[in-house]
This record gives C-alpha cells, structure tokens and sequence, in this order.
C-alpha cells in the first residue's frame, strides 16, 4: 500500500517526488561523476521509509490494541442483541 502525499506532488513506485526523479536523471546524464550524490540520494529516501515503518508499526500497534480492547465489548452487545430479536 502506498501512503497518499501530503502535498499535491507525484511520486514514483519509490516513494521520489517527480523533482528528486528529474534530479537523479540529470544526475545520470553527467556520469559517473555523480554516483556519490546518486548514493547519498537513496541512502536519505532509505532512511526515510525506515522512518515511515516506524511510524507505521506503532500505528499497527495501536490500532491493534484498540481493536483487541474492543472485540470482546462487540461480541457481548451482539449476543445481547440476538436475544432480543428472536
């Protein structure tokens, strides 16, 4: 699943705005010259998603609390409800 851009930028399967995607093939174009920036670039868009995971997986976590504190509520109203419909 992608995560929607906070701003009305396109991004590519890599999670890049179109801007640093321009950057990086001009970068391509000028050779091995800048293969260190090419680096650097993905070495900053890695730690990026890292931090994104992160954020993600403490979400997850939370979202799991609440459902796992509220599943047991849910049955018992159900089975209530049941009840007073049959």
């Amino acid at each position: 699943m992608r995560r929607a851009s906070s701003s009305s930028e396109e991004r590519n399967s890599a999670g890049m705005p179109i801007k640093e995607i321009k950057k990086f093939i001009d970068w391509c174009s000028d050779g091995d010259s800048t293969l260190q920036q090419r680096y650097d670039m993905f070495l900053e868009r890695k730690a990026a998603v890292v931090a994104l995971l992160e954020e993600l997986n403490g979400t997850m976590e939370l979202i799991n609390h609440k459902l796992n504190i509220t599943k047991p509520h849910c049955r018992q109203e159900r089975k209530i409800f049941i009840k007073t419909i049959k």
